[in-house]
C-alpha cells in the first residue's frame, strides 16, 4: 500500500540521516543486530535489512536468552529463529544466567541482565567476525535513561543520555519512537512478541515508563524527541569541556598525583571534570557525591587526609597533592642492628644493605639521596636502622633550631600514615640520619678511617620520596 511504503521510506531516511549526522558509516562493515523479538528490535532488523544493500554492509542477528522467563523466553527465541530463517538473515542464539550473575554481583536484576546481554552480544560478534553491534534503543529509551541518570545524580555526562555510538555499539533507530517501530513492523507485514516483564513495576525503568513519562508527554507530546535533541547539544558541549579538563589535568599532574595549588586556580567546573578524568584514567568512575568528597579534600586546610572512592581505593591528600590508591596500613615498628655485608627488609616500603668502607671510598656516595655514611668513631653503642620513636630530635643545619622528628615531618607535610615507614639511622645517643631529610646537623660526621655505608631502596608505590624531598 502507498501509505505503508511512504512510512518505510520516511523512517529509512530518518535512520540514514541520523547515522550521517553522527559520523557513522556502515559501508563494507558487518552489523550484528540485537534481536529480542519485540517491536523495537524487530523494526530495527527490518530497516537494517532494507538498508544493507544501499549502505553496503553485511547483517546478522543475535537473540539473548537471559535465563529469567522460562517458557516465555523459549517462545521468543523460537520466534526470532523462525523470523530470521524466513528472511534469510544469519542468526545466532546465546543463553546466559542473569539471576546467577545478580546473586554474584548484587547489582539488581536489570543491571545483571544488561551486563550479561552485552557480554554475550560481544561474544557472538567475535565468533561471527562482525564489527558493530546494533541495539534497538529508541527516543523513549533515551528519555527514560536520561530520567534515571537525573535521579542518580550522574552530572552533565548523564544528561547526554544514550549516545548514537559507544565503541562497537550502534543505536541506529534512536531518533524513532515506539509508535514508529510498531508502524514499521506492521508496514512490513510482520508481527512481534511482547516481554511480560516490560509491564512489571519491579523495575525502575518500567515505573518511569508507565508513571512518569505519560505526565511529561501530556506537557509536551514530543518530549522524547526534544530530550534527544537537547542531549545532542549537551553531549557536544560536554566533549568540549572534557577536552579542556584533559588539558588542565596535564598541567596539574606530577607522577600521577594532582598538585592541589595548581588545580585550585582553575575554573571550579573544570576542577571537578579534571578530578573525574584523573580517576577515570585510573579505572575509577566517580559519582557526583564522591567527586564532591574529593573536591572537599582538595580544598581542605588539613595537610593530610583521605576519602573513600569505592572499589577498595581512597584518594589521599599529602604534601599538597592528591594520590589515588589503596588505603595505607598503619606501619609496624621496625628495628635492625646494622651488620656489614647483610641486607634487611625493614618494612613493605624499604630495604637496606650495609657495608664497612674506608675513607677514600666515601666521596662517591656521600651526597646521594638513598645513601647514608656514618663515621665509626662517632657511634655511641650500637648503630640501628629503625622507625621513628617518640622524642626523636633533629637539626636541619647548624643555624636552625632542634625540632622533634614528628614536628619536622608535620612541617614537611609528610602524611601520618607514611611517617612510621621512614627509616631512621640512630645509635644510643640519638638520630644520625633520616630518609629524605638527610643528616642530623647535631651529629658531626668528621675524622676516622672506617665508615658504615648504608644503601636504601624504596619498594613502595606510596612514593615517600615525593613527600620527603620537598
Amino acid at each position: 500500500m502507498p501509505n505503508e511504503a511512504d512510512c518505510l521510506r520516511r523512517h529509512e531516511a530518518t535512520v540514514c540521516r541520523w547515522l550521517a549526522e553522527n559520523g557513522i558509516s556502515l559501508e563494507s562493515r558487518a552489523v550484528l543486530a540485537a534481536f529480542s523479538g519485540g517491536a523495537d528490535s524487530t523494526a530495527m532488523l527490518l530497516l537494517l535489512q532494507r538498508l544493507s544493500g544501499s549502505l553496503g554492509f553485511r547483517l546478522a542477528a543475535c537473540h539473548v536468552d537471559h535465563g529469567i522467563r522460562g517458557a516465555e523466553a523459549a517462545r521468543d527465541a523460537a520466534f526470532c529463529a523462525e523470523f530470521c530463517a524466513r528472511r534469510q538473515i544469519p542468526f545466532v542464539l546465546k543463553r546466559g544466567d542473569a539471576p546467577a550473575l545478580n546473586r554474584e554481583k548484587h547489582t539488581g536484576m536489570e543491571d545483571a541482565a544488561r551486563t550479561l546481554r552485552y557480554r554475550l552480544l560481544a561474544e557472538a560478534a567475535a565468533e561471527l567476525g562482525i564489527d558493530d553491534i546494533a541495539t534497538a534503543h529508541t527516543a523513549e529509551d533515551h528519555l527514560e535513561t536520561l530520567l534515571l541518570h537525573l535521579t542518580r545524580g550522574s552530572g552533565m555526562a548523564g544528561l547526554g543520555g544514550i549516545p548514537a555510538r559507544n565503541g562497537a555499539i550502534l543505536r541506529p533507530i534512536l531518533p524513532l519512537t515506539r509508535a514508529d517501530t510498531e508502524a514499521i513492523v506492521f508496514a512490513c507485514g510482520e508481527q512481534f512478541v511482547t516481554d511480560s516483564t516490560n509491564a512489571s513495576d519491579l523495575y525502575a525503568r518500567n515505573r518511569l515508563r508507565y508513571q512518569v513519562v505519560p505526565v511529561l508527554r501530556s506537557l509536551n507530546p514530543a518530549v522524547a524527541q526534544t530530550a534527544l535533541e537537547n542531549s545532542r547539544v549537551i553531549s557536544a558541549e560536554n566533549a568540549y569541556l572534557d577536552h579542556l579538563a584533559a588539558e588542565l589535568l596535564e598541567k596539574t599532574c606530577e607522577n600521577g598525583a594532582i598538585v592541589a595549588e595548581k588545580l585550585l586556580v582553575a575554573d571550579a567546573v573544570l576542577q571537578m571534570r579534571a578530578v573525574r578524568l584523573w580517576a577515570k584514567l585510573a579505572g575509577v568512575g566517580l559519582s557526583l557525591e564522591r567527586t564532591q568528597a574529593v573536591m572537599a579534600l582538595l580544598r581542605s586546610e588539613k595537610p593530610s587526609a583521605q576519602c573513600d572512592v569505592g572499589e577498595g581505593l581512597v584518594v589521599r591528600k599529602a604534601g599538597g597533592k592528591l594520590w589515588l590508591g589503596v588505603p595505607a596500613k598503619k606501619a609496624e615498628p621496625f628495628s635492625w642492628t646494622v651488620q656489614p655485608g647483610e641486607t634487611e627488609r625493614l618494612n613493605p616500603s624499604f630495604s637496606v644493605g650495609a657495608e664497612l668502607i674506608d675513607t677514600e671510598k666515601i666521596h662517591s656516595v656521600y651526597k646521594l639521596f638513598n645513601h647514608c655514611l656514618v663515621n665509626c668513631d662517632t657511634i655511641n653503642g650500637e648503630i640501628k636502622v629503625r622507625s621513628r620513636l617518640s622524642g626523636d630530635t633533629f637539626q636541619k643545619n647548624a643555624k636552625s633550631g632542634t625540632k622533634t622528628l614528628k614536628q619536622l615531618m608535620i612541617d614537611r607535610k609528610i602524611p601520618r600514615e607514611l611517617r612510621g615507614l621512614i627509616p631512621v639511622v640512630a645509635d644510643d645517643t640519638g638520630v644520625i640520619w633520616v630518609w629524605g631529610l638527610g643528616y642530623n646537623a647535631a651529629r658531626k660526621q668528621i675524622g676516622g678511617n672506617k665508615w658504615y655505608h648504608l644503601n636504601f631502596c624504596e619498594h613502595s608505590d606510596l612514593c615517600i620520596q615525593n613527600h620527603t624531598n620537598t
